[in-house]
C-alpha cells in the first residue's frame, strides 16, 4: 500500500505529541495503522488508494486517541462517501485537500452528518433537484434556487444540521449555507462553508458557500447579500463595489475545524487592509526615506495589482499575503533601523491553536499544541509550521521579528479552557516567552489591524502585548479557582440541607484588572427558551483595542447549565424562569445579567430553585 508506512511513521509522531501534552499513558506500541483498521471494516476502500488517505486523514487522530478504531458513525459516513466517490469518477482526479471538503461528516457548531439521513434523504433529493442540470455549475444553480424557493427566511432560526433546517424550512445566511454545503456534497461537488463576521454595508455577519468547480473555489451566495445581478456567482467586481473590500476577516471552516479552527482567507476576497497598510508605509517613508524599503513598498504596489486579476480565493489570498510580507519588511526596516534580510515575518493566523491546560485542578504554566493530521498543501500542518518556526528563529536569530493579524474589535476574546477569539493570544505568549527562554537578541514586534466603527493599524512592541500575556497568568493563578469557587457555591444549593451562604466579589484581581459575571444562554433543544451558564469576564486592551477573558468552561461548570437560577439584583429587578410542561426555561437569553464586583452576593435554597442577590456594594 502506497505511503503506507511512511504515514505510520507521521501517525506515531503525532501521537506521541498529543501523548506528551494529555498526560495520555497510551503505549505507542499499542498504536494500530488506521488503514489496517478501515480496510478490515470497508475492505473496498484498497481499490481507491487516494479515498482511503483522505479518510485517514480525517478520522485516524480521533481512532489513535481513544479506542483504535474508528467510531460507527465515521465509518457509516466514509461508506457513504464511497458510493458518492464511484458515482462519480472525475473526483479521482481532484486534489486530496479538496476531497477533505467534500468527505468530512463535519456540519458546523458541534454537529455532524448522519449517515442515514445523508444518504437515504440528501442525495437523493439532491439528484432530484439537480436533475436537468448538464454541469456542476448549473447543478449548484439548481441546488441554490431549491433553497431559496423551499427555506423562508428566518435571522431567529438556531438549528444547526440539514435535518433541522429541512424539517424547520426556515434560517437564515447560516442555515442556507449548512443546506446548500450538504447538497452539494451530496451529488459529489466539494464545497465548505465561509463567512465574515461583519460587512461594513450593512453591520451585519454573513455567511456563504465555496464550491469547487473547473479547479477553482467559487463563492456562490446564500441568501443573495452578496450577489447584486441574482446569478449565484459572488463576483469579485460585486465585492468591490459593495465596500465588501473592507471585509477584515473571512473565514473558511475546515474540514479539521474541531482541532485547528477556521482557516482565515482576508486577502482572497479583498485587498482592503494591505491598501491601508500600504499608505501606513507611505506615509512613513515620506517622514524617514530608506531604498530598500521603498523597494518593498513598490513590489506590494505591483502584487496589488496581480490581485486585481486573481481567479481564485487561494490565489489572491497568496498575492494579498506576499504583498503584506513586502510592507512588513518596510515597516521594520524603517521602524528597527535593519535590513530585510534581518527581519523575519509570520502572519498568526498560519500558527495552531494553542489551548491552556490544567491537571489535577491545578494550574499548569505549559501551552498544548491541538495537533491532527494534516496533509500538506492548501490545508498545511500548523504542527509542523509551529516546530519548524521555532527552529528557524532560534537558528537565525533575527533583529526583529514581525507579526501580523487583524480582527474585530467585537472578536476578540480568549475563552478558557480554550484558545482564543479574532487574535491567538496565547501563541503570542508562547513566542514572547520562546525569544526571552532562548537568549534571543530578537525585538518581538505585532502589527495589528482592527475594526469597529474605525479602522485602525497599530504597531505594538512585547511590553505593549504584557497586559493580555498578564491576564492569561491571572487565570492560571487567581481567576479560574475564583470561579470554580463560585460554581461550586451555587451547586451546594441542591443539597437537601443547604442554607444561605454569602459569597464575595473581590473588586478587582492584582488591583487593576476589572471583571464581571455574566452568563450565555444555550438554547435547549426542543424547548422555547434558554438555559443559563455563567461566564466570567475580565477586561483589558492591548493597544487601543479591547480584549475580554472569558471563563465558563471550569470543570465543575462542565455541567452547569441551569434552568432552576433566580437571579435578584440590588434595583430589585428579577430574572426568573419560566415554566412548562413541568421544565423551566428562560424565554430570553440570559446574557443581559451583570453582577458587579466589589459586593457580597446572598446565595440561598428557594423550594426547587436557587435565589441569588446582590447586596450592592459596601
Amino acid at each position: 500500500m502506497k505511503q503506507k508506512y511512511w504515514l505510520y511513521g507521521i501517525l506515531i509522531l503525532a501521537v506521541i505529541g498529543i501523548v506528551l501534552i494529555s498526560g495520555c499513558a497510551k503505549k505507542i506500541e499499542e498504536v494500530v495503522p488506521p488503514e489496517d483498521i478501515l480496510e478490515g471494516n470497508i475492505p473496498e476502500i484498497t481499490n481507491y488508494p487516494k479515498l482511503e488517505q483522505v479518510f485517514v486523514d480525517l478520522y485516524s487522530s480521533v481512532a489513535l486517541f481513544s479506542s483504535d478504531t474508528f467510531s460507527k458513525e465515521e465509518i457509516d459516513f466514509m461508506k457513504v462517501g464511497l458510493k458518492i466517490y464511484k458515482e462519480k469518477p472525475k473526483l479521482k482526479e481532484y486534489p486530496r485537500e479538496v476531497l477533505h471538503y467534500l468527505m468530512s461528516r463535519y456540519c458546523g457548531h458541534e454537529t455532524f452528518y448522519d449517515a442515514e439521513f445523508f444518504d437515504q434523504t440528501l442525495i437523493p433529493l439532491a439528484k432530484e433537484i439537480t436533475v436537468e442540470a448538464e454541469d456542476d455549475l448549473a447543478a449548484i444553480k439548481a441546488i441554490h434556487e431549491w433553497v431559496n424557493d423551499n427555506i423562508v427566511y428566518d435571522d431567529l432560526a438556531s438549528v444547526m444540521t440539514p435535518k433541522n433546517i429541512l424539517r424547520d424550512k426556515r434560517g437564515d445566511c447560516e442555515q442556507y449555507s449548512i443546506l446548500i454545503t450538504a447538497l452539494s456534497k451530496a451529488i459529489g461537488i466539494p464545497a465548505r462553508y465561509v463567512n465574515t463576521p461583519k460587512l461594513i454595508h450593512s453591520g451585519k455577519g454573513h455567511a456563504w458557500v465555496e464550491v469547487y468547480i473547473n479547479g477553482d473555489w467559487i463563492p456562490i451566495a446564500s441568501t443573495g447579500a452578496l450577489d447584486f445581478d441574482n446569478d449565484v456567482l459572488i463576483e469579485y467586481s460585486e465585492l468591490k463595489h459593495l465596500k465588501n473590500n473592507k471585509m477584515v476577516d473571512v473565514f473558511i471552516r475546515s474540514p479539521y475545524y474541531q482541532q485547528h479552527g477556521w482557516l482565515d482567507i482576508t486577502f482572497g476576497y479583498n485587498n482592503y487592509v494591505a491598501q491601508q497598510m500600504l499608505a501606513e508605509v507611505q506615509g512613513m517613508l515620506e517622514e524617514n526615506y530608506n531604498l530598500e524599503a521603498k523597494d518593498n513598498l513598490e513590489s506590494a504596489k505591483n502584487k496589488l495589482l496581480l490581485w486585481e486579476k486573481g481567479k481564485s480565493t487561494e490565489n489572491r489570498n497568496r498575492i494579498g499575503r506576499e504583498a503584506m510580507e513586502h510592507l512588513l519588511r518596510a515597516v521594520a526596516i524603517l521602524n528597527e533601523d535593519i535590513t530585510g534580510d534581518e527581519v523575519q515575518v509570520a502572519f498568526l493566523e498560519d500558527f495552531p491553536i494553542l489551548w491552556h491546560f490544567r491537571k489535577d485542578g491545578k494550574p499548569t504554566p505549559s501551552l498544548g499544541i491541538v495537533a491532527g493530521l494534516m496533509p500538506s498543501g492548501e490545508l498545511k500542518n500548523p504542527f509542523a509550521f509551529w516546530e519548524g518556526f521555532q527552529k528557524t528563529l532560534v537558528e537565525t536569530n533575527p533583529k526583529a521579528l514581525y507579526l501580523f493579524d487583524a480582527t474585530y474589535k467585537e472578536k476578540t476574546d480568549i475563552g478558557f479552557h480554550g484558545s482564543c477569539r479574532g487574535i491567538d493570544f496565547c501563541m503570542l505568549k508562547a513566542i514572547d516567552e520562546l525569544i526571552k527562554n532562548e537568549g534571543l537578541d530578537t525585538n518581538l514586534n505585532f502589527v495589528l489591524y482592527w475594526s469597529n466603527d474605525l479602522e485602525k493599524i497599530e504597531f505594538l512592541n512585547s511590553e505593549d502585548i504584557k497586559p493580555v500575556t498578564t491576564l492569561i497568568e491571572i487565570f492560571h493563578d487567581k481567576a479560574f479557582d475564583f470561579m470554580w469557587d463560585f460554581i461550586k457555591a451555587i451547586d451546594s444549593m441542591k443539597d437537601d440541607d443547604a442554607t444561605k451562604m454569602s459569597f464575595y466579589l473581590p473588586p478587582k484581581f492584582e488591583e487593576k484588572y476589572k471583571y464581571h459575571i455574566t452568563a450565555t444562554g444555550p438554547f435547549i433543544p426542543g424547548e422555547p427558551g434558554y438555559a443559563l451558564k455563567f461566564v466570567m469576564v475580565i477586561e483589558t486592551s492591548i493597544g487601543e483595542l479591547p480584549v475580554r477573558l472569558e471563563i465558563f468552561d471550569v470543570p465543575a461548570a462542565r455541567r452547569g447549565e441551569y434552568t432552576n437560577i433566580i437571579i435578584v439584583d440590588e434595583s430589585g429587578n428579577v430574572l426568573r424562569p419560566e415554566e412548562k410542561d413541568g421544565k423551566y426555561y428562560y424565554p430570553d437569553c440570559p446574557s443581559t445579567l451583570n453582577l458587579d464586583s466589589g459586593q457580597n452576593l446572598i446565595i440561598e435554597r428557594e423550594g426547587d430553585f436557587i435565589k441569588i442577590t446582590e447586596t450592592g456594594k459596601p
